[in-house]
């Protein structure tokens, strides 16, 4: 073949394969990166899962049509902290997508400044219920810390449980949960036979322990930082208590076990049911992350992942800067199902998922039950 015929044929290839190329991945290639911000508790009694929040977000971007340039930010799971770095994406990086707060605390006085600003709050934790209505800029891709106590109270019904005590942190999530759990479990005739908060940063509760076990309980359910429930856990059994423990979904961690040892043995908690379990994309995600990260996913990983995806088919119908269209979009999902399973989207912003019951037995986390009836 002729050297000049030869070399216009290797060039119109090249030029084929980059037109392909780019309009399989138009966006990858050709539009400004999406700034988004990520706010999770990266250090302190939730940085296990903090952590699995950011996971899971360097593995949705790698398969996002459009680009997203991630500023990742570690709030701690303390409010001055979250208040500080959202001022700086609002004020200085005009930032106005944020994954996160994980933290419902961090995210409260966030909210307001939110709202001001034109910025959207995409949540990747459990929320109360009020806060969708006193807050337009808040969307959640967990669920709502109410519907976690309604599934924890049926499956304790179902247990044959007629007095429980409980311990919670003094945070947020837990001062929820200490209004919403006690009015699940009334409603099943359910009675709290003692109650204690305690600081997250806690190491010693042999004192709580004494004045929960003074209540006469059938069980006792906490809700704590996750190195605070394998703590619990160990210094109840040393003190020759074999009551039963029950627990939110956040003792699914690694820090639980670390802390508890064998004590955490039977430990029976909330979990989001993932109707997806074996759907080839969710079991692709799992084997990338195990690669990547050396552990397994949280169920918030899948959230986040879930969410981003999310983001991404709302940023074909929306300007990335027209937060209020990104919003509607979201809202008026409906059904969607992803990696973590089906959730249905409510036009406040509000998000319902499944939950089910999983144990520790043997050093891992088990499903118990992924059929609880709240209706």
């Amino acid at each position: 073949m002729n050297k000049k015929l030869l070399a216009g044929a290797i060039i119109l290839i090249a030029a084929i394969l980059v037109i392909s190329f780019v309009s399989v991945h138009p966006a990858k290639q050709s539009e400004e990166a999406v700034r988004i911000g990520l706010i999770a508790p990266l250090t302190g009694p939730f940085a296990d899962w903090g952590t699995s929040i950011q996971n899971g977000m360097q593995l949705a971007v790698q398969d996002t049509h459009h680009t997203f340039d991630v500023n990742y930010q570690d709030d701690g799971c303390a409010a001055r902290n979250g208040v500080s770095i959202a001022q700086e994406f609002f004020d200085v990086e005009n930032i106005k997508l944020i994954m996160g707060p994980g933290c419902v605390e961090v995210l409260r006085p966030i909210a307001p400044l939110a709202d001001s600003n034109g910025a959207l709050l995409l949540s990747t934790g459990l929320l109360d219920d009020a806060i969708f209505a006193e807050h337009p800029s808040v969307l959640n891709f967990a669920t709502q810390i109410s519907a976690e106590a309604e599934y924890m109270a049926a499956y304790l019904e179902s247990k044959q449980v007629k007095r429980i005590a409980t311990i919670y942190g003094t945070n947020d999530f837990g001062v929820e949960f200490s209004k919403r759990l006690p009015e699940s479990l009334a409603k099943r005739g359910i009675t709290v036979s003692g109650t204690n908060s305690s600081n997250l940063d806690i190491t010693d509760f042999r004192t709580i322990i004494l004045h929960l076990i003074q209540s006469k309980p059938d069980a006792i359910f906490i809700h704590q930082g996750e190195k605070q429930v394998g703590l619990f856990a160990k210094q109840l059994r040393e003190m020759g208590y074999d009551v039963p423990i029950y627990g939110g979904y956040g003792t699914e961690a690694d820090s639980v076990l670390n802390a508890g040892g064998s004590a955490v043995e039977g430990i029976e908690y909330t979990y989001p049911v993932n109707s997806a379990d074996e759907a080839p994309e969710k079991l692709a995600f799992d084997k990338r992350y195990a690669e990547m990260f050396n552990t397994t996913p949280t169920a918030t990983s899948r959230f986040v992942y879930d969410g981003m995806m999310i983001l991404d088919k709302a940023l074909d119908a929306c300007a990335a800067s027209d937060t209020t269209c990104i919003r509607d979009y979201i809202r008026h999902i409906g059904k969607y199902s992803g990696i973590s399973g089906d959730m249905y989207f409510k036009e406040d912003g509000s998000l319902v998922r499944p939950f089910g019951i999983k144990k520790i037995e043997g050093g891992k986390f088990i499903w118990v039950t992924k059929d609880i009836n709240i209706f």
